[in-house]
């Protein structure tokens, strides 16, 4: 059984919005901080991963993502990451601007950085320029918040919702079970500014929950009501270890427990026969291993999370970090598995931890389904195919 854990209130007084700073003139520049000291390679990664890819290397820090995507479609655009050693995220996030042409990007914080078509900002048009004016959350999930903002901001409600549908308000909305909260209080604010806010809330989590961004969607379509389709989801970029600094354990007792665990369910995977022969055969982790995890809970996320950061990987080893982390569940393992499905991890692994997506949430796996539909590897094409299908029919 999962060791239960309690709810954190973090109270965060905002009476005036964040304003954006001109990129790279901050003076606590996200845009300096530096990244994995290796090449970082990954090819045609929906932009959201690629974000996500980028910062989870962030060494001595964290940054989130504010990005605000038009597309006829409703997908994501596809791009590459290809980073020499050295480099930092200033280098990462001018390669991923320069795929997509038509954007821009503001430093917001010393954590926050936004990417929005060219001319959105002045758009009156544009509904995350919606005037607020004022914005009171207490004690709420921010996932929620950034998830669905129309339950929480009636101007935009008003915009985006016929009249005599249902409308939600901040207190219809229940924060989910065990699932730290903020509270927010704005004046002569905008939409995309309570959302940056949300998210620079979310630096004042605990170690063992992740910050967060954000992600809006609109795809143009004037024959609906709202002017299109708009989908909002939150996003994860920040390293397991964004409040300690790179390299640091969040719990060493609960490292040294998940370490043990992890040597133990690998030698029995190894052994050698009567003639000699090393061989290797997956043996599953035991009931008790599994419960081991499970009582850890959320501690164990960021020792597991090292596995699948080794320079030297096995796949056998990333296999079992990703199986534990399914086990715990929850949003605090997204980064971590979104990771595990980069392109240099094994083939098994990557379908597992398409797997672990999905099990957490299927609208955070919708864009690595979509890119794992055309994968080299077959098994994780027909694992992507099989979801696919579920999430069709979730969302009818």
């Amino acid at each position: 059984m999962k060791a239960t854990t309690f709810s954190i209130l973090w109270f965060v007084a905002l009476v005036s919005p964040i304003f954006p700073q001109k990129a790279g003139t901050h003076d606590e520049s996200p845009l300096n901080l530096s990244l994995f000291p290796g090449p970082i390679t990954s090819d045609n990664l929906p932009l959201s991963q690629a974000l996500g890819t980028v910062g989870a290397y962030v060494q001595g820090g964290y940054v989130l993502f504010g990005v605000e995507l038009r597309t006829k479609d409703g997908k994501e655009p596809l791009v590459k990451v290809n980073l020499p050693s050295g480099s930092h995220l200033s280098d990462g996030l001018e390669q991923i601007m320069n795929q997509i042409p038509g954007y821009k990007y503001d430093v917001i914080s010393p954590h926050m950085i936004n990417i929005y078509p060219a001319g959105a900002k002045d758009d009156p048009a544009d509904v995350l320029n919606i005037p607020v004016p004022q914005f009171d959350a207490a004690d709420v999930d921010p996932a929620q918040i950034l998830s669905g903002p129309v339950d929480f901001i009636p101007q935009l409600a008003a915009r985006l919702r016929p009249e005599g549908q249902p409308r939600g308000s901040v207190g219809d909305i229940m924060r989910g079970v065990n699932a730290p909260s903020v509270t927010l209080h704005l004046e002569g604010t905008t939409v995309r500014q309570i959302l940056n806010s949300t998210s620079d809330a979310t630096g004042q989590l605990p170690p063992d929950s992740q910050p967060l961004g954000w992600f809006y969607i609109f795809q143009p379509d004037p024959k609906l009501p709202a002017g299109g389709k708009h989908s909002w989801r939150f996003l994860f970029s920040a390293p397991n270890n964004w409040k300690l600094g790179f390299g640091q354990a969040s719990d060493p007792k609960s490292s040294a427990v998940v370490d043990q665990i992890m040597a133990t369910a690998l030698s029995r995977c190894y052994s050698v026969t009567a003639d000699g022969v090393k061989a290797i055969t997956f043996v599953p982790a035991t009931n008790e291993e599994v419960a081991e995890v499970q009582a850890l809970g959320r501690k164990a996320v960021a020792p597991l999370a090292r596995y699948l950061d080794l320079k030297q990987k096995n796949g056998l080893t990333q296999f079992f970090a990703v199986r534990f982390l399914m086990e715990i569940g929850g949003n605090s393992t997204l980064g971590p598995l979104k990771r595990a499905f980069a392109q240099d991890q094994w083939e098994v692994v990557r379908d597992a931890a398409l797997d672990g997506i999905f099990r957490v949430s299927p609208t955070e796996a919708k864009p690595y389904l979509e890119a794992a539909l055309g994968d080299r590897s077959q098994v994780v094409r027909q694992n992507a195919q099989h979801l696919w299908s579920l999430y069709q029919r979730q969302i009818k």
